[in-house]
């Protein structure tokens, strides 16, 4: 047989129930503005330094590209012949290239412990 219930209606929340459930909905509401802020400016400073460095990056090559071709091109005129032109600017941009690559860390280990001769 099925018993018959009698629900009693919940209670309301008491006072100290309901600032505390007030105050949870404020503080997550704080923090999650801050965040979203930090967020963002984090974002826009990123954004803004990579589109600022992919711009000089390009500025910087189109500018090495056409001093090389200038000086290519001003061999040429001098007499030297087109080999020797091409040749020139080719050992120069690749020790320029390298100039720019990070060099390697160092892989004594005694260098590592501060008792390695060589530098």
């Amino acid at each position: 047989m099925p018993e018959n219930r009698v629900e009693e209606p919940e209670a309301p929340p008491s006072i100290l129930e309901d600032l505390l459930k007030r105050s949870g909905t404020y503080v997550q509401g704080v923090v999650a503005d801050h965040v979203k802020a930090s967020v963002e400016r984090v974002l826009d400073w990123t954004l803004r330094r990579t589109i600022t460095y992919l711009s000089a990056g390009a500025l910087f090559a189109t500018a090495v590209i056409f001093g090389m071709v200038a000086g290519m091109e001003g061999l040429k005129q001098a007499g030297a012949p087109a080999w020797a032109a091409y040749l020139t600017f080719g050992l120069v941009g690749a020790l320029g290239g390298s100039l720019l690559l990070p060099r390697p860390a160092h892989r004594c280990e005694r260098h590592a412990r501060g008792d390695c001769d060589h530098h």
